[in-house]
């Protein structure tokens, strides 16, 4: 069963906090408590990423929002215009497999509010219906619901203090390592404020005036084995 965001956050990025990440020892990650997005085997696979599979919602492409873009609610916890993302205050990046297949999770924390972008990548669902692959990825059909993604892409806001949570409407994501190293880039990708059911995993959106928009993310950080 995949953990609830905010414990599967929380645990990566408290180990992360004890060294800098070119320091960790993977020996330390048995202190995680279930780091990864663990896929469900009850769940079958999607037969891809796309748009026109019956009953799931189509992307918005990602596109940009228009200029001037007024600020969201202080409730939002997040800007609605994170720009471009080159550097990190916290990373945390992890693999593992499940009776449901490989899964990869990559934890980003971009400011000291410990605001993250995270990354999950399961394997048998969504964009990846076989192993996961480089390339580059829309994001559409099963992607855009946290119950059936194979390739999620989510913001936390003050993840230690359970601040809201925002899971991908549209974007890109281009992968060129997912063995060793997690290394890629975001483009476009728009977030809607969302609620996770902790029983089914189905987002849900929020209408509360909450969203935002990253330009452009790159990541490169060492994968380490959770145990």
């Amino acid at each position: 069963m995949k953990p609830t965001i905010l414990i599967a956050c929380a645990s990566a990025l408290l180990f992360a906090c004890s060294a800098e990440p070119e320091q960790r020892d993977p020996s330390d990650a048995g202190a995680l408590v279930d780091a990864g997005a663990v896929t469900d085997a009850s769940v079958p696979a999607d037969a891809g990423s796309s748009a026109s599979d019956a009953g799931t919602p189509e992307a918005d492409a990602g596109s940009e929002p228009d200029a001037g873009t007024p600020p969201n609610p202080a409730h939002c916890k997040v800007d609605s215009d994170l720009g471009v993302l080159d550097s990190f205050t916290l990373t945390g990046c992890y693999y593992g497999t499940d009776e449901g297949g490989d899964w990869i999770q990559g934890n980003f924390a971009y400011n000291d509010d410990r605001d993250v972008i995270i990354l999950e990548l399961n394997e048998g669902r969504g964009a990846f219906p076989g192993k996961l692959a480089t390339g580059t990825y829309t994001l559409t059909g099963a992607d855009l619901n946290y119950e059936t993604c194979g390739l999620c892409v989510l913001l936390v806001a003050d993840y230690g203090d359970q601040g809201p949570t925002y899971f991908a409407t549209g974007g890109s994501v281009t992968l060129t390592s997912v063995e060793g190293r997690l290394t890629g880039t975001l483009e476009g990708i728009t977030f809607d404020h969302v609620t996770i059911d902790e029983t089914t995993h189905v987002s849900t959106k929020v209408d509360d005036g909450c969203s935002s928009w990253l330009e452009r993310m790159s990541f490169d950080d060492e994968l380490f084995e959770n145990w």
